[in-house]
C-alpha cells in the first residue's frame, strides 16, 4: 500500500516564500521577461494577484522575509548588489500584509521583524493590530539581522556580535510575551453600558519588564487579539541559533545542504525544546525549497533549460556574500571554500566547507545551486514525481513542509496550484478548502488560537499577574 491511500496521509505546510524585493532567491532572473516581481514588487495589483493565486490554491501562507539595509559585502559598497538587484531594491512588507488582508479571507500571513532594530512595544502594538484585522492570520518570523548595512542604518558603527543579538533577542521576546500574554487578561474589555465601565482596569498590568537590554513598564495599549501572540517562526541554525528556536519557536525555519543535514538540525531543535520544558513534538518545522513543474516531466524539463538562460552564477556569488559577511568575488571559482568567522549568518558556511561530513564545495559549485535553487538545488518534474519527491522530502529529513520560493513570480506559484496543488490535494496532503480557525489553530492543530501553555510567553505571562 502506498503512502497515497493511507488512511492518515502526511498533513503537509506549504507557505509562499517572498520578500519586498525585486528579486529574491533567484539570481539573475528578474531579466526573465516572464518575471513580474522586477517591477510588481512596487504595486498592489502584482501582490494581489499573487495572493489570491496562494488563497485559491490552499497555500498556508505567504511568508515575507526582509532586510534593513543594502548589502555591501561586496567591495564594501552596495553598488554591486544594486546593480544586479541582489536582493535590494526592497519594500517594507508590513504595509503590504495591511493591504492584503482586506483581501483575502483564509490567507495566513509570516511578517519578518528584527529584535536589533524595533522595539519590544511598538512591534507588540503593530503585530496586534493586524492581527485583529486579519481575524487571527498573523505570525512573525523572528530574526536578529545579519548586514553591517542595516547597523549602520540605525546608528551603530558594526553589528552587535552574534551569540549577542540572540541575549538581546530573548530579552526583546520577554517583554514582548508580557505584553501579549500578560498585560490584559481575558475578560478585562467588558463594555458594559450599565456600570459605564468600557474596560475593567482591574484586568489590565502593566508588566515592569526589566531586562538588560529593554525596561518596557507596559501594559500594552491594545486588547488582545484572538491569537494574542502571532504564530512564532524563527531559522536559528547555529549552536546559539538551534537553542534560541527551541526556546522560543512554533515553526521552525530550517535548511540543509542536504537531507540528512536537515535532520539533525530537525532532531537538535527537538532536544533543546525538551530540555527547555517544551513538548519537542509540538514544533512544526519548514524548509525552504525552489519547483519548477509543468503539465509533464518533459515540459518541466524545459522550463528549467529555458530559466537556466537568466540564472546569474556571480550575483549568487554576491547574495553568499551577504549572507556570510564575506566577500567571496574575490576567491577563485574552483578552490574549496572554507570557514570563516563572521557575525552574519553561521550556519551556511560549515555546510558548504564540508564540516558535516560532506566534500567540501567550490565556489562554482556553490554558486550554481545559488543561482536556480538554493543551497540544496531544486525539484523539477511533472505532477505525480514532483508531489512524490516533497513527500520523500519529508519522510526522509522529518520536515513538516515547505516554505516554496520562486524562480520567477507568479509564475512558479501559479504552475505549483495548477499542477501540484491538486496531486498533493488528492493524495490528503494538502487541505482541499482551508479548515476554520487562525493561523495557528491551522498550522500547529491543536485546536486553539493560544500558544501552547508549556511555552515559555505563557509562563512570563503568569508571573505578570501574579506579580501585581
Amino acid at each position: 500500500m502506498t503512502e497515497a491511500t493511507t488512511a492518515h496521509p502526511r498533513r503537509l505546510i506549504i507557505n509562499a516564500f517572498l520578500s519586498g524585493a525585486a528579486s529574491h532567491l533567484s539570481p539573475g532572473q528578474w531579466r526573465n521577461p516572464e518575471d513580474r516581481g522586477n517591477t510588481g514588487f512596487v504595486d498592489l495589483a502584482y501582490w494581489s494577484d499573487l495572493a489570491r493565486t496562494v488563497e485559491n490554491a490552499k497555500f498556508d501562507a505567504i511568508f515575507f522575509a526582509d532586510s534593513l539595509g543594502v548589502p555591501d559585502s561586496v567591495g564594501g559598497t552596495p553598488d554591486y548588489a544594486l546593480r544586479h538587484a541582489s536582493q535590494t531594491p526592497n519594500i517594507d512588507p508590513l504595509p503590504v500584509v495591511a493591504a492584503l488582508i482586506g483581501q483575502t479571507s483564509r490567507l495566513g500571513f509570516g511578517l519578518t521583524a528584527s529584535t536589533t532594530y524595533e522595539r519590544p512595544f511598538s512591534l507588540a502594538r503593530r503585530f496586534t493590530a493586524l492581527d485583529h484585522l486579519s481575524g487571527g492570520r498573523i505570525g512573525w518570523n523572528i530574526v536578529t539581522s545579519i548586514l553591517d548595512s542595516a547597523a549602520k542604518n540605525f546608528g551603530l558603527d558594526k553589528q552587535i556580535p552574534h551569540d549577542e543579538r540572540y541575549d538581546r533577542g530573548q530579552d526583546f521576546l520577554d517583554a514582548t510575551y508580557k505584553l501579549w500574554e500578560g498585560s490584559w487578561e481575558d475578560g478585562a474589555l467588558v463594555r458594559d453600558v450599565d456600570s459605564e465601565m468600557f474596560v475593567d482596569p482591574s484586568k489590565v498590568h502593566r508588566i515592569n519588564h526589566e531586562g538588560k537590554y529593554f525596561h518596557v513598564a507596559g501594559p500594552l495599549s491594545s486588547p488582545p487579539s484572538d491569537q494574542r501572540t502571532p504564530v512564532l517562526f524563527q531559522a536559528g541554525a547555529s549552536p546559539r541559533g538551534v537553542r534560541f528556536a527551541a526556546e522560543n519557536a512554533e515553526v521552525v525555519f530550517t535548511n540543509g545542504d542536504t537531507d540528512g543535514r536537515v535532520r539533525t538540525l530537525v532532531a537538535n531543535t527537538r532536544a533543546h525544546a525538551a530540555s527547555a520544558g517544551r513538548d519537542p513534538g509540538s514544533l512544526k518545522f519548514v524548509m525552504p525549497l525552489a519547483v519548477i513543474t509543468g503539465s509533464t516531466d518533459a515540459e518541466a524539463r524545459e522550463k528549467y533549460q529555458y530559466v537556466r538562460n537568466y540564472a546569474s552564477e556571480t550575483t549568487a556569488v554576491a547574495m553568499l556574500s551577504g549572507w556570510t559577511g564575506h566577500d567571496w568575488t574575490h576567491h577563485d571559482l574552483d578552490a574549496p571554500i572554507v570557514e570563516v568567522a563572521t557575525d552574519a549568518q553561521r550556519s551556511i558556511l560549515p555546510g558548504l566547507a564540508g564540516a558535516h561530513g560532506e566534500p567540501p564545495k567550490t565556489l562554482r559549485e556553490a554558486a550554481r545551486n545559488i543561482a536556480l535553487g538554493g543551497r540544496r538545488g531544486l525539484v523539477v518534474g511533472g505532477p505525480a514525481s514532483t508531489a512524490r519527491e516533497l513527500v520523500g522530502i519529508a519522510n526522509r529529513t522529518g520536515v513538516d513542509g515547505f516554505n516554496l520560493f520562486h524562480i520567477t513570480s507568479p509564475g512558479t506559484y501559479k504552475d505549483f496550484a495548477d499542477h501540484v496543488i491538486p496531486v498533493l490535494q488528492e493524495q490528503g496532503h494538502v487541505w482541499p478548502d482551508y479548515p476554520s480557525g487562525t493561523l495557528r489553530e491551522r498550522l500547529m492543530g491543536t485546536g486553539s488560537s493560544r500558544i501552547a501553555p508549556d511555552h515559555r510567553a505563557r509562563r512570563l505571562a503568569q508571573s505578570v499577574v501574579t506579580s501585581r
